[in-house]
């Protein structure tokens, strides 16, 4: 009995470490999300598959978190519109201008930001801005991470555990 007792512990404490941390790194994505998408100026919905969650298990008490993805066209960004000069966009979080490029439909009818190889009219080449992965390693968003990583852990654990037990 005192020993079936001790037993159970043993397997329900890493049960709520291991739930605590899938709650903690889901909030930490959720907050990632926001934050990087307010820094690259970018719709939620554009980066929402970027994210890579690992969860955690009872057995291997860890979680990743994951930024993945190729650069975001020019396009997609919040403020990017067509002047004399060239393109605005907003594709670092500053307002910039992109100059001698337009904005066109290319045959498919894909819509993208375009810059001229060369003096003559074809070939063009889309533009690009940051991906995910690049926003996720700045300094800022990496600070912002581990204190709502760590700050959540701490709550979650101390619930789970008191549920637990």
């Amino acid at each position: 009995t005192m020993r079936h007792l001790d037993c159970a512990k043993r397997m329900l404490v890493p049960n709520g470490t291991c739930r605590a941390i899938i709650r903690s790194i889901t909030k930490v994505r959720t907050e990632t999300r926001r934050n990087v998408s307010m820094q690259m100026g970018l719709p939620q919905k554009r980066i929402k598959d970027s994210f890579v969650l690992r969860k955690a298990n009872s057995t291997m008490l860890v979680a990743t978190l994951l930024g993945t993805g190729r650069p975001i066209k020019l396009i997609y960004f919040k403020g990017t519109r067509q002047l004399k000069r060239g393109v605005k966009s907003k594709a670092y979080g500053v307002p910039r201008l992109f100059l001698g490029t337009f904005i066109s439909t290319v045959g498919n009818g894909h819509r993208g930001v375009f810059k001229r190889k060369s003096d003559r009219r074809l070939p063009i080449r889309e533009l690009y801005g940051p991906g995910v992965p690049q926003a996720m390693a700045e300094q800022k968003i990496q600070q912002s991470l581990r204190t709502t990583g760590f700050k959540t852990f701490r709550t979650e654990l101390h619930r789970q555990l008191t549920k637990v037990l």
